[in-house]
Parts: C-alpha cells; structure tokens; sequence
C-alpha cells in the first residue's frame, strides 16, 4: 500500500442536530483532498443520502491537525473559505472536525502527516512560481 492509495474512513458528529450521522472515507490525490460520505438517520438507520462528493484543493487547505485523546481522535482540517464547505452537513468557521475510530489511528497520524506534506509541497511550488 502506497501512501498515494490510503483512504481513511471517518464520520461527522450530530449531524442536522443530532438527528443523523454522516460516514465516509478521505483520500489525498496529487493535488486534491476528497471526501465522499453518505448522511444516515440517526432512528433506524434506514433513510440514506446519496453518496456525496467534496472535492478540495489543497491549495485552500492551510492546515491539518490530528488530536488523539484516550476516547477519540479528531483530523481537523482548516481551509482558507467558507464556500469550500459549503456542501459539507457538518462544519465550523472554516474548520473541518473528522472523527476517526480508535482502530484507523494509526493510519490517521500517516494520512495527516501526507497531507501536510502535500500542503508544503504546494506552497513550494507557489513560491517557485514566484
């Protein structure tokens, strides 16, 4: 498994109130972070979304922090606008908060450090072109 291949599953807390719960997976491509996830009643767990697409440049990414605690882990990605959110149920003056199950932490801390590693490159390249 390359690091170009990790996908990393997570989920949104209280989505629409408390009344749904959103799952889903994050991959990093070249240039881009992709989120896809589907919503879920929180009740039965019967009425489903359709499976929803977010694409972020990662030139709009400005920053990536993975907190582990004893009962969770937390991705927060932090972009430069709203509007980048804007298709997203759950999220919080710019900011993007991920949950991440206790057994993905390992592969959390490797996408997190990949992804900051594509932010610098990016800011590389901008400086470059410069």
């Amino acid at each position: 498994m390359t690091l170009l291949s990790i996908s990393l599953p997570f989920s949104f807390a209280n989505v629409y109130e408390g009344f749904a719960k959103a799952q889903g997976i994050l991959r990093v491509d070249e240039d881009t972070l992709t989120l896809e996830f589907e919503i879920k009643d929180n009740f039965f767990g019967v009425l489903k979304s359709e499976i929803k697409e977010v694409i972020i440049p990662i030139q709009y990414i400005e920053s990536v922090t993975l907190n582990k605690s004893w009962l969770k882990t937390v991705l927060i990605v932090r972009v430069q606008s709203l509007k980048i959110l804007s298709h997203i149920p759950k999220h919080n003056q710019a900011q993007l908060w991920l949950y991440i199950s206790r057994k993905d932490r390992n592969i959390a801390s490797k996408f997190a450090s990949f992804l900051r590693l594509k932010i610098s490159e990016n800011e590389i390249k901008l400086l470059d072109a410069n």
